[in-house]
């Protein structure tokens, strides 16, 4: 009876890790991939903030994978109180996050110039498609499973390849020395952020000094960086 029965109880095991796995694999690569590789393109999100060393190193850990393991325990819970509960939920994951990851990589071909319905719909169809696939072929169980480790890559992506993995081990490991100033004088940085610059300027790009005398004695007296905007680096 003990060997009989231990088949029964490890397949219900097995079954919950199978769901738990590809769940963060699919919410790693759908979500945090996307999220982390928007942060990591944009540095001055951080430095804006003056967030820390510490808090740059969280994002990337609950992101890349807190979050896809905190949504997986959400199958593999429900599955340990009722299994068709569980794959209910597991479907239902595996069809939002597949959707969001097909309709993520048609941005970036020719669909892109789709109506927005139509991606959505795309979308949903591969989702459905992933779910089917993965009761019906091994092969797809099995890459799903070890796709668990893309929580590690995206984050590990974001904390070293990124550019706002600066932020985390810094640009050089020695630090610059002020040089000498030989006149040293006070220096002021006005910034008029979302200003109308072409309502001051001319046709050749020059301040119309008649109508904007003020303005047009601050450029002369100073460095005037017409092109800079708010988030200027």
């Amino acid at each position: 009876m003990t060997v009989a029965q231990a088949p029964t109880a490890a397949g219900p095991r097995s079954e919950r890790a199978d769901l738990f796995l590809s769940t963060a694999a699919i919410v790693a690569l759908a979500v945090a991939q996307p999220l982390l590789d928007l942060l990591g393109r944009t540095p001055q999100f951080f430095t804006a903030r003056a967030a820390s060393t510490f808090e740059v190193v969280m994002v990337g850990l609950v992101l890349g994978i807190g979050l896809p393991l905190l949504v997986a325990t959400a199958p593999a819970g429900a599955h340990a109180l009722n299994p068709f509960a569980g794959r209910a939920v597991h479907g239902a994951v595996m069809t939002l996050g597949g959707g969001l990851l097909v309709a993520e990589a048609l941005q970036h071909t020719p669909a892109a110039r789709w109506p927005g319905w139509l991606l959505l719909a795309v979308g949903g169809v591969a989702g459905v498609a992933l779910v089917v696939g993965y009761h019906r072929a091994a092969p797809i169980r099995g890459l799903l499973r070890y796709g668990a480790a893309a929580t590690a890559v995206v984050a590990g992506l974001f904390l070293v390849v990124a550019p706002t993995s600066r932020l985390v081990w810094g640009t050089s490991g020695v630090a610059m020395a002020a040089g000498p100033v030989a006149d040293p004088a006070p220096v002021v940085m006005v910034i008029f952020d979302e200003f109308p610059v072409a309502t001051l300027i001319d046709g050749s790009g020059q301040i119309r000094g008649d109508q904007f005398p003020g303005f047009a004695r601050l450029a002369a007296d100073g460095s005037w960086f017409r092109n800079a905007v708010g988030v200027h680096e």
